[in-house]
């Protein structure tokens, strides 16, 4: 780097740091509990929404869906990381699924932030998360006791489908082109511990745009689409059209709005139950959605 170069990254970063040092008082979320958290996942957010470490969140990115009466100072988000905005709410940690070097002028300005990256695909992987959540904040027994309580619902698909016909299903998201799991996902292994048969997972791995002439192919007999509310009579109608030109007798469509069900958290664990019923409908208490 040029030595004016390095002279104007010197001259930005002191005005960080100068600016950070005149908050004081006005940081938000002044109460929040130690380690302060800013979590550059909406998985992540949502993932310390629901065992419990909320509090520790002072700040998120424009894409992370808070619970309802909850608000959290907004950072940005991982493709455009600003030092100043970040640091503005003094974290201790930031939570990241992307890659840490977007974050060096965040490591210029206050080294003592810590940066965890996580991976978060399959169903372990949540599980994982929800250990290293606890340990990072120091509430290992509240993590322990989420995982426990997401590992045991699982555990209760699998039992209550024993001896199902699995159908053969295929997950979709949206209705142009739509996107589809495939192997070494969570939605894979949801759909297989609500005993089903994850069509996708026979031809791809991870998640896929799936084509029209694929879906003929794989003779999906439950289609599960992901749409919005407005959508709902429109990816019935749409999906039940296309199961009777792929000439299958046993078509059934379904139809799920909620956002969560593409967000990996422990909340999935109710997702899969919810599956269960939805790809069984004779199972006590179960009724599709069409």
């Amino acid at each position: 780097m040029p030595r004016q170069d390095k002279l104007i990254s010197a001259a930005t970063l002191a005005l960080v740091l100068l600016g950070l040092a005149g908050c004081g008082s006005d940081t938000p979320h002044p109460n929040a509990p130690k380690p302060r958290v800013v979590s550059f996942s909406p998985a992540i957010t949502r993932m310390m929404f629901d065992i419990g470490l909320g509090d520790h969140v002072v700040g998120v990115t424009r894409y992370c869906q808070l619970p309802e009466g909850q608000s959290r100072t907004v950072v940005g988000d991982a493709q455009d990381v600003q030092a100043e905005t970040v640091l503005f709410v003094e974290p201790d940690v930031l939570l990241i699924q992307q890659k840490p070097d977007r974050f060096q002028a965040v490591r210029q300005a206050r080294p003592r932030v810590k940066i965890e990256e996580f991976r978060i695909e399959t169903l372990d992987d949540i599980a994982h998360a929800v250990t290293r959540l606890g340990d990072i904040t120091g509430r290992a027994e509240l993590a322990n006791n989420a995982r426990l309580e997401f590992r045991n619902k699982i555990s209760k698909a699998q039992t209550m489908t024993v001896g199902v016909q699995k159908p053969r299903v295929a997950f979709l998201l949206g209705m142009e082109r739509p996107a589809s799991p495939g192997r070494g996902t969570f939605l894979d292994e949801m759909i297989r511990a609500a005993a089903g048969v994850n069509v996708m997972a026979q031809k791809y791995e991870g998640w896929q745009s799936v084509s029209l002439t694929d879906l003929v192919r794989l003779k999906a007999d439950v289609i599960v689409c992901q749409a919005r509310e407005d959508q709902r009579q429109q990816a019935v109608e749409r999906w039940e059209a296309f199961l009777d030109v792929a000439g299958n007798p046993k078509r059934r469509v379904v139809v799920v709005t909620e956002r969560d069900w593409t967000i990996p958290s422990v909340h999935l664990a109710d997702r899969t139950l919810e599956l269960a019923r939805l790809l069984h409908p004779q199972l006590a208490g179960g009724a599709a959605r069409q």
